[in-house]
């Protein structure tokens, strides 16, 4: 899958909407800007590569990227977002094999996405007042 936004950390967030295969909503609160490239937004569910000279990565396609700029800070990319499209669940939650060729789907689709970080050289982090992750307990 080819990308169809492409960018990275400190570039220019209007360059990045004006270059951009895809449509991209910009909107603004005193010196925050804001950009939404979502189906929501845009009817786009763009595909995104994190530019990165060391750690770049190509992302399976998503559903929504939003990204965060400061115009007082020259309006770089300080944040971005990213919403995967994940496979979609069976619509009978009784079938057993339906659901279980979604779990199996699932599994696969975070395996890739895990593969394609630890492949572009990334590592995990947690921050010592955050030592779990988030999600049901």
């Amino acid at each position: 899958m080819q990308a169809n936004l492409s960018f990275g950390l400190g570039e220019n967030s209007d360059e990045i909407m004006r270059k951009s295969a895809v449509p991209i909503r910009k909107s603004t609160v005193s010196t925050a800007l804001m950009y939404d490239a979502s189906r929501i937004a845009t009817g786009v569910e763009p595909v995104f590569e994190f530019k990165d000279d060391r750690y770049g990565v190509l992302f399976p396609q998503a559903t929504s990227i939003e990204f965060m700029s400061d115009s007082e800070e020259g309006a770089r990319v300080r944040n971005i977002e990213v919403t995967f499209k994940v496979p979609a669940p069976p619509h009978d939650i009784k079938d057993q094999a339906a659901l279980s060729a979604y779990d199996d789907a699932i599994y696969r689709y975070v395996m890739d996405v895990i593969a394609r970080i630890n492949r572009a050289g990334w590592k995990r982090f947690i921050a010592a007042d955050s030592p779990r992750l988030s999600g049901l307990d």
